[in-house]
């Protein structure tokens, strides 16, 4: 007998493998990077939320400045993410343009939460 683990690929568990040990061996080091900050940001939001329905939101305009700065940083370095992907041909932009308009991005994004801050 062999110590192989016989998993349905159709079940819950058998996809939730597949994909893991695709992804574990399939993507580069940076992009992992990127995703977990991605996910950091992704469960900041859910915090944020979860906070703000037991305790409430009365600075108003710092709870929706959070909830702002961590969903569009989020989005900013899923959009980064897809542009640096080598599986993606992304228009032919470089990694290095790619990366600049990722910071420039983030500038005017924490430069609106700050103003929207007061």
């Amino acid at each position: 007998m062999s110590d192989t683990k016989f998993v349905d690929e159709n079940s819950l568990i058998g996809i939730a493998a597949s994909f893991w040990q695709q992804y574990s061996t399939k993507t580069p080091q940076k992009l992992k990077i990127m995703d977990a900050f991605s996910l950091y940001c992704f469960i900041l939001v859910i915090i944020q939320l979860f906070y703000c329905t037991l305790v409430g939101d009365f600075p108003r305009n710092s709870f929706l400045s959070g909830i702002f700065a961590a969903a569009g940083a989020m989005i900013i370095n899923i959009c980064l993410r897809k542009q640096l992907n080598p599986e993606t041909k992304y228009m032919e932009i470089s990694n290095e343009r790619a990366f600049w308009e990722y910071l420039a991005a983030m500038i005017v994004l924490f430069l609106t939460v700050i103003n929207f801050l007061g």
